[in-house]
């Protein structure tokens, strides 16, 4: 079920316009035994189906007998899935259209249970089940754009198996728009199918259609409601500039939600599509701009020269999403300038409930019941809650803003008009009493003064905070290596990205009298400044104990030592290994394991040690361990990061990965696996940022040139 903030969550987060899975190839060509997809009750009747993935097979061209399941597809082109992500590489020869086949192992516990074959796609489908044509969307044509005007958004094909073992499902397939130029850089081509429960499925599009369209329209007419009359009370009182702003985020904000039902509502084409993601990302920007500015306008704040940067970034986001879609910079510009506006919104608000200024509260109710509201759907997504009162706090929290700025307006008009008759009165009263006039009129000055030297105040504290944290930023990046030691044998590669200004990972070197080379790799508990300190801490401890031969007695020295600091809940994270010759001598205090490649055998040992991070214990029992190395052998110390990252779907990539990326990338230079390693948890995080730190030592033994 699709939730409420789909709409409008997606394209605040999300304007990609489509995201696919890239065409791989899943066997080689000619196999003899192609490959089959299980289909059992378990599988088809969980919450989303059967995602049929894995063992497609594609030629392209048309020709019907291609849907006779005794039709030889040996020599077909092997992928992974139909669904073609931007960017990636499209199956060889695709010229618009194509037939894919897949082979099913039906399990007897599924014969004669009604399913559904849901479909997702820009284009035109046929799909046949064992040579039987079960339906279709659109008309697949070989050219031209008929093909690109229907998307079916999940209306489910009915289907029933009549036997068990094998089955051939084919699909026909065109979709013309999506062979080259610029729309497939923005959008996927190519189609994603599931097998469901035909009740599951049914429901589910009932439900979507009639229930959550429905409110998603509801709230879509009520915010462009809002915006038009706050448009018309700034066309007759065009000095309440603040109505002009609300009423154009309003519309904006009305016409988003609205983008985001469109393709379910009317199923719009490759075409269309394409527009929806192109209005749909100018609309985003709209709305936060005119959010930022009708708050700036509500309290009466100046419009500061950051605003017309905030224009300027959005300016350049939207474009740079648009012109270059595949650059993963480009496309995070959007998911900055939303993080630079929000971050605007709520300064304002905190500034006006700083200063206490009439009806703050009231403003910051509303804004924080929109944040409410998308933490709610947000987290019903993710742990697939399916109850009414996700629904019920979403429409609570959509209406909260615009309910709260009417109370606001309201309030304000009628305590200005409260103010216009007391005014009246006094000026009645005051009219023999000049003297006193002209006293209240200095206080007013006074106060004016003094509330200008405040804001002043405020700003130069803010300038202060902001210095501090460059500082901070400055002196953790001044506590790593200026440059990797030069050891005969060794090539030396090393990286660390921090998540935030200032990150709490750290990796350093020492070489001793006798060429033993010490390695820290450290992973401070949390962000920011309190980080920074811990980390500023351990690089002094390692100066220390650098020379310190027993790794388990540096560490309990180190603990004590952070312990006594008294550096409440702040706890170090690390990994130190001594190299001396082809040995290398590790230990480990709640850090990942250390992973070697064999260059005699193409594996990768994983050295994992149990600890407690340091301050804590004082006297944990930790271990150490010494392993041979032979020439050619690399070796990785790591941060949990990369093996933690998450992506989009609140995946973690796993430490299982990082021994893949290791033995995939281990024959190259240390720099390059680095490089590797960064560019596989880039691709596995998408468009979520960063959550962790992420730092890389890699050692490579042998007779190479060491890197300097």
């Amino acid at each position: 079920m699709r939730k409420l903030a789909a709409s409008i969550v997606i394209a605040f987060a999300a304007l990609a316009g489509g995201v696919g899975i890239r065409a791989v190839t899943a066997e080689s060509p000619g196999s003899a035994m192609p490959h089959q997809i299980p289909v059992t009750r378990e599988a088809v009747a969980g919450e989303t189906g059967l995602d049929l993935r894995g063992g497609w097979r594609f030629r392209p061209g048309d020709d019907a007998s291609w849907a006779d399941p005794s039709t030889d597809d040996a020599n077909w082109e092997p992928i992974d899935s139909p669904r073609m992500a931007p960017g990636s590489a499209l199956p060889t020869s695709w010229s618009g259209i194509g037939w894919f086949r897949i082979r099913l192992d039906v399990d007897e516990s599924v014969v004669g249970t009604a399913l559904a074959v849901v479909l997702d796609h820009p284009g035109a489908s046929e799909v046949f089940l064992d040579g039987k044509l079960l339906g279709g969307f659109g008309t697949v044509a070989a050219s031209g754009h008929d093909e690109s005007t229907y998307s079916p958004s999940g209306l489910p094909l009915a289907v029933a198996f009549d036997r068990g073992g094998e089955h051939v499902l084919a699909v026909r397939y065109s979709c013309t728009s999506g062979v080259d130029g610029w729309m497939p850089r923005i959008l996927s081509t190519g189609f994603a199918v599931r097998l469901r429960d035909a009740g599951t499925a049914v429901g589910d599009h009932s439900r979507n259609l009639t229930l959550n369209l429905g409110i998603n329209a509801v709230l879509a007419t009520m915010m462009l409601g809002f915006g038009v009359l706050h448009l018309m009370l700034f066309t007759f009182q065009r000095s309440q500039r603040a109505n002009l702003y609300y009423g154009l985020f309003g519309t904006f904000f009305g016409l988003l939600i609205t983008t985001g039902l469109a393709r379910p509502v009317f199923h719009v084409g490759y075409e269309g599509s394409l527009v929806l993601v192109i209005a749909g990302r100018i609309l985003v920007a709209c709305v936060f701009l005119c959010l930022v500015a009708f708050l700036r306008s509500a309290f009466a704040f100046p419009f500061m020269w950051w605003y017309r940067a905030l224009v300027a970034v959005w300016v350049v986001a939207v474009i740079a999403s648009l012109a270059f879609p595949t650059v993963t910079l480009a496309f995070y510009g959007i998911n900055v300038a939303i993080s630079l506006s929000i971050g605007a919104a709520m300064q304002t608000i905190g500034a006006a409930l700083w200063k206490r200024l009439d009806g703050a509260w009231i403003i910051g109710l509303g804004a924080y019941c929109i944040a409410i509201a998308l933490t709610a759907q947000l987290v019903a997504q993710i742990f697939g809650v399916q109850s009414f009162w996700p629904q019920a706090i979403a429409i609570a929290g959509f209406l909260g803003l615009p309910i709260c700025v009417s109370v606001f307006f309201a309030r304000h008009v009628a305590r200005t008009n409260r103010a216009l008759e007391s005014k009246l009165a006094e000026v009645e009263q005051l009219s023999a009493q000049t003297l006193e006039h002209e006293r209240q009129a200095a206080e007013l000055r006074i106060q004016r003064e003094q509330e200008r030297a405040h804001v002043a105040l405020l700003r130069a504290d803010n300038d202060r905070k902001a210095k501090e944290l460059e500082e901070a930023r400055q002196l953790q990046l001044s506590m790593l290596p200026s440059s990797l030691p030069v050891v005969p044998g060794i090539e030396i590669a090393a990286y660390m990205k921090p998540a935030t200004e200032v990150g709490g990972d750290y990796y350093d070197f020492h070489v001793g009298p006798d060429g033993t080379l010490t390695i820290a790799v450290g992973d401070a508990t949390g962000h920011g400044l309190k980080a920074g300190t811990l980390v500023t801490a351990t690089k002094g401890l390692f100066n220390a104990f650098a020379l310190e031969p027993d790794i388990v007695a540096t560490f309990h020295r180190s603990s004590l030592a952070l312990k006594q600091l008294n550096l409440r809940y702040l706890y170090m994270a690390l990994t130190l290994a001594k190299v001396n010759g082809n040995k290398i001598r590790v230990g480990a205090a709640g850090m990942p394991p250390m992973l070697v490649w064999r260059a005699a055998t193409g594996e990768v040992e994983e050295i994992a040690l149990p600890g407690l991070p340091l301050g804590g214990a004082a006297r944990f029992p930790y271990q150490e361990r010494e392993v041979t190395l032979a020439d050619g052998d690399t070796v990785v110390l790591m941060s949990d990061g990369f093996p933690e990252r998450f992506n989009e779907g609140g995946e973690m990539i796993d430490y299982a990965r990082a021994r893949d990326v290791l033995s995939e990338a281990a024959g190259e230079a240390p720099q390059a696996i680095i490089e590797r390693f960064v560019a596989e948890g880039d691709a596995w995080a998408g468009i979520r940022p960063q959550d962790d730190d992420i730092t890389f030592v890699v050692l490579r033994f042998g007779q190479a040139t060491p890197t300097v």
